[in-house]
């Protein structure tokens, strides 16, 4: 707003403003203006004339910026809610104010955020003349860290032959490579290659980890077929 006070010379005057935008008014005083230059031209009675302009301030712009961290686990694979999100604001009035929102109805009025899950979140900046500013962060997951695994049977029951030569083909996708393997089975079985063989029939449970120390547990049975048993039937000779 402009208050225009004009004394001297002869009234009654008359006003000619011109100002940004083809902005143009002729009353004496000014307002609803946005931010720029404003000239006057005031006529008195005997069109003697008088020049000003003033011009109209504005702040700095509310900017918001972010770096943030993504979580480290898949909802499935481990702790999931340690994403982070360290908010910078500059420009506007005073002190700012925060209003955040984010998934499964969570709210903040923290500048910065941390434990977060995965998803979006918002956050309105209010500067102390009302201005806002707003800005949306997404927090990332890994993909689910997956086990499977083709499995080979025993070719005898244990007790009809050669009964170690199962096997236990592992295939891993998702999370963060590089994985480790700990594997566990019957008789105090353990291993820690990716793929087992030489297996007796039995379950084999696996956790994989991967870099970020997320897990995934896996059973797999190795089968064997049923035990070979020959039963029978004779008759005797009848005489000497």
């Amino acid at each position: 707003a402009i208050d225009l006070t004009v004394v001297g010379g002869t009234p009654a005057y008359s006003y000619s403003w011109t100002g940004p935008n083809g902005f143009t008014a002729s009353t004496e005083d000014l307002s609803g203006l946005a931010a720029g230059t404003y000239t006057v031209t005031v006529t008195d009675a005997n069109n003697c004339t008088t020049v000003e302009s003033f011009t109209i301030e504005e702040p700095e712009q509310l900017i918001l910026t972010q770096t943030h961290t993504d979580v480290i686990c898949n909802d499935d694979n481990g702790t999931s809610d340690d994403g982070t999100i360290d908010l910078r604001v500059s420009g506007g009035t005073g002190i700012y104010s925060y209003s955040w929102t984010g998934p499964n109805g969570f709210t903040a009025r923290t500048q910065d955020l941390c434990s977060l899950a995965a998803g979006t979140y918002t956050v309105v900046v209010t500067d102390a003349s009302g201005c806002t500013a707003e800005l949306s962060v997404t927090i990332e997951q890994p993909d689910p860290l997956v086990a499977t695994g083709d499995v080979t049977d025993v070719t005898c029951n244990d007790d009809a032959g050669t009964s170690d030569d199962g096997a236990i083909d592992l295939t891993v996708v998702g999370g963060t490579p590089a994985y480790s393997y700990s594997w566990t089975g019957p008789n105090g079985f353990t291993a820690s290659t990716e793929d087992i063989s030489g297996l007796a029939a039995g379950t084999y449970t696996v956790t994989v980890t991967d870099a970020n120390n997320c897990t995934t547990v896996e059973s797999f049975t190795v089968e064997e077929p049923e035990q070979l048993i020959l039963t029978q039937t004779h008759t005797d000779v009848i005489c000497n």
